[in-house]
């Protein structure tokens, strides 16, 4: 389901025994103008949860797979997730989430290279699809605070 659609209409079906929720694409890509749902994207996502949670007989886990265009989603602000510890093959673990930072073993890597020509000409690209790298965030200059004189966008 969307969570685009009114909220009023996720929240009056009912759902027994979900076990799990999956979200794919769940780090959008703003280079290619896809946008985050206005408002507060968390929340929808935990209204969605607990509504559905109640009927089911054990809490539901959240499943979520995305391309690391970026270190930012809504999901990972609201869970607070520390952002400086996304890294290309770290295994981020906080007191309810689990987030594995993929890297591509040597073995794929070669293969898709054999197979991809568009893969040499890149380099940015290579770094974001191999290395994990966030490339939306190379021209960010990030902070674990608000710096003074600065205001959030």
């Amino acid at each position: 389901m969307a969570l685009a659609v009114p909220m009023a209409r996720l929240k009056s079906m009912v759902l027994r025994n979900v076990r799990y929720m999956f979200m794919d694409e769940i780090i959008i890509n703003t280079r290619a103008g896809e946008k985050y749902l206005p408002g507060d994207e968390h929340f929808l996502i935990k209204e969605i949860y607990t509504t559905y949670n109640r009927e089911s007989p054990r809490p539901i886990k959240i499943l979520g797979a995305g391309n690391p265009y970026s270190v930012y989603c809504p999901l990972f602000s609201g869970l607070g997730v520390d952002s400086s510890k996304l890294k290309p093959g770290a295994f981020v673990v906080g007191p309810d989430y689990v987030i594995e930072c993929f890297q591509t073993p040597p073995e794929l890597k070669a293969q898709i290279l054999e197979r991809n020509p568009m893969y040499q000409f890149d380099d940015s690209y290579k770094r974001y699809a191999f290395g994990g790298e966030s490339i939306n965030d190379q021209n960010i200059r990030l902070h674990k605070t608000e710096p003074r004189q600065f205001k959030l966008k």
